[in-house]
């Protein structure tokens, strides 16, 4: 199956071909969010520098799994291949207290 994606190496579109998806990854962990679940506040601010964010009472914790996957390519017309990494983050509906970051 060729995609609409462009090879990084000779800038060729329509010539890139899925090789496939692995899952390298997983990770549970607790995440803020708002009461109307629209707006996210990653647990992983302590990446920014911020270690213990004041608490919002307008905010809930709940578990997270996040998964991590590499997806290789290669390109039909010069045979370049390629790896790509993608992460899906989902809201796990299980007792919190197994997520206790």
């Amino acid at each position: 199956m060729e995609l609409l994606k462009k090879c990084p190496n000779c800038g060729k579109h329509f010539t890139v071909k899925k090789e496939g998806t692995e899952l390298v990854g997983t990770d549970h962990h607790m995440e803020q969010i708002s009461p109307d679940r629209t707006t996210r506040m990653s647990s992983l601010m302590s990446d920014s520098g911020v270690q213990n964010p004041m608490p919002n009472p307008n905010t809930e914790r709940i578990p997270v799994e996040t998964e991590t996957f590499e997806t290789t390519y290669e390109c039909t017309h010069c045979h370049y291949k390629w790896t790509e990494k993608s992460v899906e983050v989902v809201e796990v509906n299980e007792d919190p207290k197994e997520f206790r970051a």
